[in-house]
């Protein structure tokens, strides 16, 4: 799982060339949504059947929405944002699991259990 930046709750992008916010499901808003990556959690994923921890200092302050690189054997690799007009099936493959708790659905199935990747955030204070 990938987390990138977004502008409004809507989950707007902002291109940075001609300043205008660029909505899920518009032209470009596929490769804006990449390019507003941020790095610290550009990698929060497991193998299946596995977990994993990672401490991460993050100062962001801006608002961020998950978002999925998936490699499907029938389908090739397939790129699932947090805003369903946003995927190529117009689908939600994300959802929230209570406070920071976020699960994908990559199933081309879509079996809805959205367990595929869960990824829990625990904010602390700097100094904690």
């Amino acid at each position: 799982m990938i987390f990138y930046s977004i502008e409004d709750l809507d989950g707007s992008v902002r291109d940075p060339i001609s300043g205008e916010l660029v909505k899920p499901g518009d032209a470009h808003y596929a490769a804006l949504a990449q390019s507003h990556r941020v790095e610290a959690l550009s990698d929060l994923g497991t193998e299946n059947l596995q977990s994993t921890s990672k401490d991460l200092l993050l100062s962001e302050s801006r608002l961020l929405a998950p978002m999925a690189i998936v490699q499907d054997p029938n389908l090739g690799q397939q790129i699932y944002y947090a805003f369903a007009a946003a995927n190529p099936d117009h689908i939600s493959h994300f959802s929230s699991f209570g406070n920071n708790v976020i699960g994908l659905e990559d199933s081309p199935n879509l079996d809805f259990d959205f367990d595929d990747n869960m990824v829990s955030i625990q904010i602390r204070p700097l100094g904690y």
